[in-house]
C-alpha cells in the first residue's frame, strides 16, 4: 500500500467536487498569503477565489454584499442574476457602478438598477440612449431634469415619449399652482 493522494479522477467524481476544489483553492490562497510580502498578491487571489464560486448563486449572493473593489469584478459576471445581484449591493452608489449597470445588455440588469437608485445624469443618458424601451418608461415617470425629460419627450416609442410629456405636464401643473400662491 501507497501513502498516495487520490488521484484526480476520484477526486473530480465526488460528490462534492466543487467544495474540493474551493478548498483546495481557499489552501492556495492562504499559502500565498503566508509566503509573499505583498498583501495585494493575497487580496486579489482571495478576490478570485470568492467571485469565481462556479455556482451563480452562489455568487449573485456575495454580490449583493461584497466590496466596491470585488462588486466591479463581479459587474462583468457571465450569469445574468450575478448582474442584477450587483445593484443591490450598498455601493451601487458608485457612479461607476451604475454605469455598467444602466449599459448592460439584458433589461432585467437595468431594471435592478432603477429597483434601488435615483440614477445619476450621466446614468440616465446610458439609459435613455440604450435599447431597454420599459427602462427608458420608468425614467420618463421619474422626478429628472426638464432637458432629460424633454429627450424622452422625443423618443422613438411612443408609450416612452407620452410618459415623458405627461411627467413635463405634472410638473407644469404644479409650478401653475404654486405661482397662484
Amino acid at each position: 500500500m501507497s501513502d498516495t493522494t487520490p488521484s484526480a479522477e476520484i477526486v473530480t467524481s465526488h460528490p462534492d467536487a466543487d467544495l474540493i476544489a474551493t478548498l483546495s483553492r481557499l489552501g492556495d490562497v492562504l499559502a500565498i498569503r503566508t509566503l509573499s510580502e505583498s498583501e495585494r498578491a493575497w487580496v486579489e487571489a482571495a478576490l478570485d477565489l470568492s467571485i469565481g464560486h462556479p455556482d451563480p448563486f452562489i455568487r449573485a449572493s456575495m454580490a449583493q454584499r461584497c466590496s466596491l473593489r470585488q462588486l466591479r469584478r463581479m459587474l462583468h459576471d457571465s450569469h445574468i442574476a450575478v448582474r442584477a445581484a450587483c445593484a443591490s449591493n450598498p455601493f451601487v452608489i458608485d457612479i461607476d457602478v451604475q454605469l455598467s449597470l444602466a449599459g448592460d445588455a439584458e433589461s432585467v440588469v437595468v431594471h435592478a438598477l432603477l429597483d434601488q437608485v435615483d440614477p445619476y445624469r450621466p446614468v440616465c443618458d446610458v439609459i435613455i440612449s440604450g435599447p431597454h424601451v420599459a427602462a427608458r418608461a420608468r425614467l420618463a415617470e421619474m422626478n429628472l431634469a426638464g432637458d432629460l425629460l424633454e429627450r424622452l419627450a422625443g423618443d422613438t416609442n411612443p408609450d416612452v415619449a407620452a410618459a415623458a410629456a405627461d411627467t413635463l405636464a405634472h410638473r407644469q401643473r404644479v409650478a401653475t399652482r404654486r405661482g397662484r400662491r
